[in-house]
């Protein structure tokens, strides 16, 4: 068991594994860290004893603790809700300007419903697309953690504008609303992020108009 566990926090800090920060415990999980594994076996295995105490005295000091970024859910519902603490717009900044994994993400905080971190988590979001030649317009962090749609949608067009100009080829065969959902779905696919809103996207032909669709 303590072999396993070695292996499993080795290879968590392996370069693909960091990166992707793939779950190691379910979220409705009580355990959450190495650490916490290794405290119940103590307490189920050796009494009086620390099991962590005792692995650090021969050089394994266990450090993965599965944090918010790795249990969030990149599923967008409700782009006045779902878009507004930054970190899916976050994600979508890194897989649009070809960032490394998490070089967004990792910069921001976990919101916890707080106002105050989810307009920091948004302007570092607004200046690393700015940073990497994405036009963000007049897009201010205070309208899309209010959720005001309008602004929330012309971040997001500026973003499947910069993606889209990847497939200019296929749009020479196909109608606008194809490429679009076509353009949605690759988005979708690279970075995990499911959506349910297309449905708006028709809605909104000026910020076709103005990506050139």
């Amino acid at each position: 068991m303590l072999q396993f566990l070695y292996i499993v926090e080795v290879a968590r800090k392996e370069d693909e594994l960091a990166e992707r920060r793939p779950r190691l415990f379910v979220r409705s999980s009580s355990v959450k860290s190495m650490a916490d594994v290794l405290a119940e076996l103590s307490r189920e295995v050796i009494s009086g004893s620390s099991l962590p105490k005792a692995l650090a005295r021969i050089g394994f000091k266990s450090e993965y603790s599965q944090g918010f970024f790795e249990e969030f859910q990149y599923v967008v519902n409700n782009f006045a809700v779902d878009l507004a603490d930054g970190v899916i717009l976050g994600k979508a900044v890194e897989l649009v300007a070809g960032l490394e994994p998490n070089s967004v993400v990792g910069c921001l905080r976990n919101p916890s419903g707080d106002r105050l971190r989810k307009i920091k988590n948004v302007n570092e979001v607004l200046s690393a697309a700015k940073r990497h030649g994405i036009d963000t317009g007049d897009v201010k962090a205070e309208s899309i953690v209010q959720g005001r749609t309008d602004d929330i949608l012309e971040f997001v067009w500026r973003l499947v504008g910069v993606f889209a100009s990847m497939y200019r080829p296929a749009a020479e065969t196909m109608q606008s609303a194809e490429l679009l959902l076509h353009v949605y779905r690759q988005m979708a696919e690279r970075s995990a992020i499911t959506e349910k809103i297309m449905r708006l996207a028709g809605k909104h032909t000026h910020y076709r108009r103005m990506l050139g669709f």
